[in-house]
């Protein structure tokens, strides 16, 4: 019985398809002191799969121009519904003394960024666990604090 359930395990992972990251929605300043500005990071997990499941231990490296500026995780686990998207938010908090020259000027004037988000988080099934990589670049404006 034992050895029917793990080859029968074995069999579905061959036609589980991994949820994919599959852009940024948006980046967002959620606050801003004198040593550091958060951010937001609003990921957007695809599933393909007929079944819901849940991310965990999401782990990412954050670039802007090139420049890693930051790193977050995220380690409760968030529902990720069947043949659907879910936008997950991330904070970012990213202090001034490792900021590039570019994000600087980005946050005074509030111009679009060149990001990347690089890193992994797991996928977990009612039976299996997959791995996600997670590496998304783009240009996006940078929401500002609301006024």
């Amino acid at each position: 019985m034992i050895t029917g359930f793990l080859l029968f395990s074995a069999g579905c992972s061959k036609w589980i398809h991994p949820p994919q990251v599959v852009g940024v929605k948006q980046v967002s300043v959620t606050s801003m002191s004198f040593s550091s500005v958060s951010l937001e990071l609003a990921l957007v997990f695809e599933n393909t799969n007929p079944f819901s499941g849940s991310i965990s231990n999401i782990e990412v490296d954050f670039f802007i121009e090139n420049e890693k500026v930051g790193n977050a995780s995220l380690r409760k686990p968030i529902d990720l519904p069947s043949e659907e998207a879910k936008v997950v938010q991330i904070p970012v908090e990213v202090f001034y003394t490792k900021m590039p020259k570019a994000l600087l000027k980005i946050v005074r004037d509030m111009v679009d960024i060149e990001y990347q988000v690089m890193g992994e988080a797991r996928v977990h099934f009612a039976w299996i666990s997959v791995p996600v990589e997670i590496q998304v670049r783009g240009k996006k404006e940078l929401i500002p604090l609301p006024k």
